[in-house]
């Protein structure tokens, strides 16, 4: 309890101050949005929109078409079912539309080095 109070005087001060800390430190997208998703369930709004710049900083400098499919899954998910608290989607919505709109930039860079022929060889065995 000593140690944790070095984030806030209260649980709910601790637990953003906390998840702030983690998006700063977070190298990946797909942390980032797992994050965002316990912090909006967790109703802490502050901690929401830091996490949610966060998110949005690192996605616009990432190239890496399949880092950025891997951080829509809880987004979407967040979208689709919503929470517990009735969070406002807005943030959540233009996230995905982003990082969406990254993913089909990017997709055609990142299936240039496919091989059309092997994939339909294979799937005429099938």
């Amino acid at each position: 309890m000593i140690e944790a109070a070095r984030w806030g005087n209260t649980v709910q001060d601790a637990a953003a101050a906390l998840a702030c800390d983690a998006a700063e430190h977070a190298a990946a997208l797909a942390d980032l949005t797992g994050l965002l998703e316990s912090v909006l369930l967790a109703d802490l709004p502050a901690a929401s929109a830091r996490v949610a710049q966060r998110l949005g900083d690192l996605a616009a400098v990432t190239s890496d078409t399949n880092h950025l499919m891997d951080a829509l899954p809880p987004l979407a998910k967040v979208l689709r079912y919503g929470n517990v608290r009735q969070t406002d989607s807005d943030m959540v919505a233009h996230l995905v539309r982003a990082l969406l709109a990254r993913i089909c930039i990017g997709l055609g860079g990142a299936t240039d080095k496919v091989d059309a022929r092997r994939f339909v060889g294979r799937m005429g065995r099938m």
